[in-house]
């Protein structure tokens, strides 16, 4: 089973959620994370000629997105549903505590890892169909230390457990 492309994946309806990965964000000549509109989800759109919707919000994590926009986001209006969340706090490797543990995927834990896995079964139980992809990152910190590693290492654990697509950058 070969991974799809990401213009394959892109060919109809996407949804990305992420933080300023996906948001877009200025960080030359003093501005600090001021959204842009020229962000991937923009040039995707122009790239695919597709609908593609941004609901990146800068500096969150899949914790404080969850508690903004899980709730009131239906999934069910999209088809492909690009996730890249991890620079702000990185993922923990303690998706057996945080996931496993648990008998519903709306009672995981309420950690970076556990909302992760959150987003991908509520998007799931929302559209049967979705094609999920998740993206490595290439930095993550969380109280100033790198947490790069670690946070890819768990993403590939959801990637393989979670039944999605990837687009190692």
């Amino acid at each position: 089973n070969e991974p799809m492309t990401p213009y394959e994946l892109a060919l109809s309806n996407v949804l990305c959620i992420g933080d300023s990965l996906t948001r877009g964000a200025y960080y030359i000549n003093g501005w600090t994370g001021y959204p842009i509109e020229q962000d991937y989800p923009f040039y995707l759109s122009k790239i695919t000629n597709q609908d593609v919707a941004n609901l990146g919000v800068s500096g969150s994590s899949p914790i404080t997105w969850n508690e903004k926009y899980l709730s009131n986001t239906d999934f069910s209006n999209y088809d492909v549903f690009i996730i890249w969340f991890g620079t702000n706090g990185g993922l923990t490797d303690t998706i057996d505590v945080d996931v496993d543990a648990y008998e519903s995927f709306e009672d995981y834990a309420n950690t970076n890892t556990g909302s992760y896995c959150k987003l991908i079964e509520t998007i799931k139980s929302q559209n049967e169909n979705a094609v999920i992809v998740l993206c490595n990152i290439f930095k993550a910190s969380n109280s100033g230390e790198d947490v790069t590693d670690i946070t890819n290492e768990v993403l590939e654990k959801i990637y393989r457990n979670k039944d999605a697509e990837k687009i190692p950058f």
